[in-house]
């Protein structure tokens, strides 16, 4: 793991605008420009001595001098690494703070349609414990689950319906 002094020999960090400059050119290092190599989860990522680490991360121990376990973008956009767009958070915050998933068919997180039934269901699983209720109307569905996350993750919950920067994940249709 690399250490905050180390990190601050080879790059340079700016926290109002998130972005990483190396310090020195070199094999691969576009000398002036902002590091922009995106891995295939769309997070910033940079290689140092061999390693590869989430720039957000680096961002945290640049300022903060520590690896957290788990980091949250607060806007949802895996990008923004500007440092007020980083908090710590735990693994259920984290998820919580996800947007609607790429194979999602509402259009609203926490809501999918079930065939069997012939109603939407909203579920929301929150420390091992999965609820979810039953509707006949969608709207109704959509304004059961939001009132359920802001009471389970507050600051946490998803403020809007966004897809931008999601990993698919499947609702149950049983």
């Amino acid at each position: 793991m690399i250490t905050q002094a180390k990190l601050k020999e080879l790059l340079t960090y700016h926290p109002d605008t998130g972005l990483f400059y190396w310090k020195r050119p070199g094999k691969g290092r576009q000398f002036g420009k902002p590091i922009s190599n995106i891995s295939p989860h769309g997070y910033l990522r940079i290689k140092l001595e061999y390693q590869n680490y989430q720039a957000h991360r680096l961002a945290w121990c640049w300022v903060y001098g520590v690896f957290p376990t788990e980091l949250d973008h607060k806007d949802g956009n895996k990008l923004n690494n500007k440092i007020e767009n980083l908090r710590i958070a735990t693994r259920n915050q984290n998820a919580a703070n996800r947007g609607v998933m790429a194979n999602n068919t509402s259009g609203h997180r926490g809501v999918c349609w079930i065939t069997r039934t012939l109603r939407w269901e909203a579920n929301i699983k929150f420390e091992n414990t999965r609820l979810s209720k039953q509707f006949t109307n969608i709207d109704d569905a959509v304004t059961w689950y939001k009132a359920r996350a802001a009471e389970l993750f507050g600051e946490f919950a998803r403020p809007s319906d966004q897809a931008e920067n999601d990993l698919p994940v499947s609702c149950p249709d049983a």
